[in-house]
């Protein structure tokens, strides 16, 4: 078999045959001038350039379709971003259940984290409470009435106000309900514009409110000091999330003991937003013609410059953690006497240090009084005159989470003096208070509060 052929350095012509130039075959040629390689044939190369084009505009064509979608989606984000507060009320009131919404088959629908509210038909809303047959409360809003819907027990809260007037209002609270999710605030769920009703429906809270346990006497011998503490830590956290969790930030306007609803397992809710207000970004302010609040709760200052902030909610805290220290109302001439309420009264035996003039009598013997204090402290800062002299909500529940953790025994390991220690007096924090003065309170009426 032939596998090589040399032929340099002759005067060979014309053109060298495919088969001699196969990588197979070794042929040397060098030295002959007359030699050509061979031609590539013409339909050859009209392939090799038809491809070549080809891929070339396909590219090209790729290349201007992906510039132009990405041109119309920036030119959509925006237009999106800047109708997305304004379409806000009509999104919420728009998403309708049939008639409610189900996840599983025995448990209503919440979307944890989204702006939706879910409409719910009045025959149904009818159907889940019996008729409105079972009353279990009245607030601001209006009556509210147990109900049981697909498992799930619930609670309905009916307008007083049967007017059409209001609708815009209605749609905003709606809006602004939507938007709140936190363990410690009472989970909203659903409603029903219908003609003249406004309903809202919320998660059913099984224990009642704070109320009913601390002003009791016999249910309140079920709450101990922890106990105590721990229901002040849930609410506080559910008011600290309105202030700086929300945005815009929400003020409650109305914090008191019936307002904090407890669980199966005595864990706190915050409820009842029918008087929160969105804070303006700015100012963190909210400037009404009518002061809006429960005596013995309101903010003094509110209530005198008509100017709300994140400090009146702390001044109602504070008042409710008088309460939970005592036992007692926030408003008893029978308790208080000429001071008349628990503001006065706690401020006046604090300053004298005497802490325990101050306690609930069947909390005695089961606290610590480092944790009391703890508590007396904060709930004093918070009730000043002045919000700016007031702790910020966060600091307040930093405060009772210290509380917490030196009754506990996990900070501190010393031993702590009892509530039957010998002493009753305790010197106080010589932190400055700004006390106010009787004068400024015994000189306003609360005409327009409930």
């Amino acid at each position: 078999m032939l596998l090589s052929r040399y032929i340099q350095n002759n005067n060979f012509t014309g053109e060298i045959p495919h088969a001699l130039l196969t990588k197979k075959f070794l042929f040397k040629y060098d030295g002959n001038p007359g030699l050509n390689l061979p031609r590539r044939r013409k339909n050859e190369l009209a392939i090799v350039l038809a491809t070549t084009i080809g891929a070339f505009a396909t590219f090209v064509v790729l290349l201007v379709l992906g510039c132009f979608w990405l041109l119309r989606a920036r030119q959509r984000k925006p237009e999106k971003s800047d109708n997305r507060e304004k379409n806000n009320s009509l999104r919420i009131m728009s998403r309708t259940s049939t008639p409610y919404p189900l996840v599983g088959s025995t448990s209503l629908a919440i979307d944890e984290g989204l702006d939706v509210a879910y409409c719910i038909t009045f025959s149904a809303i009818k159907e889940a409470t019996g008729g409105f047959s079972k009353k279990i409360g009245e607030g601001s809003y209006g009556p509210v009435y147990y109900g049981k819907m697909e498992g799930k027990e619930i609670a309905v809260k009916v307008s007083a106000d049967l007017s059409s007037h209001g609708a815009q209002q209605f749609i905003n609270e709606v809006t602004l309900l939507s938007r709140i999710h936190h363990k410690s605030l009472v989970s909203f769920i659903g409603y029903c514009q219908e003609e003249s009703n406004k309903i809202l429906v919320y998660e059913y809270v099984h224990n009642g409110s704070l109320r009913d346990h601390i002003h009791d006497s016999v249910k309140k011998t079920n709450l101990d000091w922890l106990s105590r503490l721990l229901i002040a830590e849930d609410a506080a956290k559910g008011l600290t999330y309105l202030h700086n969790g929300c945005n815009p930030a929400i003020i409650h306007r109305d914090v008191k003991t019936s307002n904090i609803l407890l669980d199966i397992n005595m864990r706190a809710k915050v409820s009842d937003f029918g008087l929160s207000k969105q804070a303006t970004d700015n100012s963190f302010t909210h400037i009404s013609s009518v002061a809006r609040g429960t005596v013995g709760y309101v903010d003094p200052e509110y209530y005198a410059s008509q100017q709300l902030t994140d400090k009146s909610d702390v001044y109602s805290f504070g008042v409710v953690l008088l309460e939970l220290i005592s036992g007692k109302k926030p408003i008893s001439v029978q308790d208080y006497g000429v001071d008349w309420n628990i503001v006065h009264w706690a401020r006046s035996l604090i300053s004298e240090g005497d802490i325990t003039s101050l306690v609930d009598p069947c909390l005695v013997g089961t606290f610590k009084i480092e944790s009391l204090w703890r508590i007396a402290e904060i709930a004093i800062l918070s009730v000043q005159i002045h919000g700016t002299s007031r702790p910020k909500m966060q600091e307040v529940e930093l405060a009772i989470h210290d509380a917490i953790n030196i009754e506990m025994g996990s900070k501190d390991k010393t031993n702590h003096a009892s509530s039957t220690a010998s002493s009753d007096h305790v010197r106080f924090s010589s932190m400055p208070f700004d006390f106010m003065s009787s004068n400024f309170q015994n000189n306003i009426n609360f005409p327009s509060l409930r």
